[in-house]
C-alpha cells in the first residue's frame, strides 16, 4: 500500500520503519501557506504517482486533498482524515469535505462526539499493536533517561541538558538520534560545557527501539507529535517525561503516562484501524 500524507509534521524514521514493516510506503509532502497551492502539489504529486492512500490530519489540507482529486479525476485514491488529538474542532465541517473525505479517523470517541453528525465512515482509532516487542530492563544506581529518535526540535533537548547540571547531576542523560549538523552541534556544544557533562552520553542512530529503551528508567519527550517510541513505552510501562519534568521524577514522582493516549500514538494505529474497517 501507497500512501501520501499531507503534514507539516513529517514521520520520523522509526514511523516510516514501522509502516514498511507492515507493507506500507509512507510518502510526506509538506503542505503550503494556501490551500489552492497544496492542492496543486497534490495533484501533481497523483499523477507522478498511484496513491491508495491520501492521509491529511488538517481541514485546511482536507480542502487542498479534495480539489486534488477534482483535478486528477482518474487518480482513484482514498482521503483519510486523521484528527489529531489536540487539534480545535470546528464549528462546521464544509461541505466538499464532508462529501470528499472517505474515512475519519478520531482519536478517541468523545473527540468524535464533538464533530457534526453524518461524516462518511466514522471510526475511532484502536490501539497499536506491538506483538513481540518487549522492553529488558535494565536497572541502574544512577537513574537513566532516555531520548530516542531523529533531532529536528532541539529546544527539548537543550532544556534537558541544561537539566543535568541544575540537578547536580542526579541522571544520565542518553541520547539516541541523529540530525543535522547546524541542530545537533549546538547541543553538543552544550553538553561538552556542562558541570556534569559526563553523565551526557551521545550514541548516534539507534533503529533499535526496544534494545535502547531497555537501558532508560523513564523516556523523554520533546516533540509535538507522539511516535513509536511513547508508544512502546507506554505499553512497556517506561515514565514519559517531558524536561521540566525531570526534578519531580527523580524526586519519586509518579508518571503513569495518563495523559498518553496509545489509541493516538502513531498514524500507524490510524491506518490499522481504517484498513480494518474498509475491509
Amino acid at each position: 500500500m501507497k500512501i501520501l500524507r499531507i503534514s507539516k509534521i513529517p514521520l520520523r524514521k522509526t514511523a516510516h520503519a514501522a509502516f514498511a514493516d507492515n507493507g506500507m510506503i509512507v510518502s510526506d509532502l509538506s503542505p503550503t501557506l494556501l490551500s489552492a497551492m497544496t492542492a496543486m502539489k497534490i495533484a501533481k504529486a497523483v499523477k507522478r504517482e498511484v496513491f491508495d492512500v491520501v492521509m491529511v490530519d488538517s481541514m485546511d489540507n482536507a480542502m487542498a486533498a479534495v480539489s486534488a482529486r477534482q483535478l486528477n479525476l482518474k487518480q482513484n485514491f482514498k482521503l483519510v482524515y486523521c484528527v489529531m488529538p489536540n487539534s480545535e474542532v470546528p464549528k462546521g465541517v464544509a461541505k466538499d469535505v464532508a462529501k470528499g473525505v472517505d474515512t475519519w479517523i478520531f482519536p478517541s470517541d468523545r473527540l468524535a462526539s464533538l464533530y457534526p453528525d453524518g461524516l462518511k465512515n466514522p471510526a475511532a482509532l484502536q490501539p497499536v499493536s506491538m506483538e513481540g516487542v518487549k522492553v529488558e530492563k535494565a536497572a541502574h544506581p544512577t537513574p537513566l533517561i532516555g531520548w530516542i529518535g531523529d533531532i529536528r526540535y532541539p529546544e527539548g533537548l537543550k532544556k534537558a541538558l541544561e537539566e543535568v547540571d541544575a540537578q547536580e547531576g542526579r541522571f544520565i542523560l542518553r541520547i539516541a538520534g541523529a540530525g543535522l549538523a547546524k541542530t545537533v552541534m549546538p547541543l553538543v556544544r552544550l553538553s561538552r560545557a556542562l558541570v556534569h557533562k559526563d553523565n551526557v552520553e551521545w550514541i548516534g542512530e539507534s533503529y533499535n527501539v526496544p534494545e535502547e529503551m531497555g537501558k532508560c528508567d523513564a523516556v523523554l519527550y520533546t516533540a509535538p507529535d507522539l511516535t513509536v517510541t511513547e508508544t512502546i513505552a507506554v505499553q512497556n510501562g517506561l515514565p514519559i517525561i517531558q524536561p521540566d519534568q525531570i526534578g519531580a521524577f527523580l524526586d519519586g514522582e509518579d508518571f503513569n503516562n495518563a495523559d498518553f493516549d496509545l489509541s493516538a500514538a502513531t498514524y500507524l494505529s490510524a491506518l490499522r484501524s481504517w484498513i480494518s474497517y474498509s475491509e
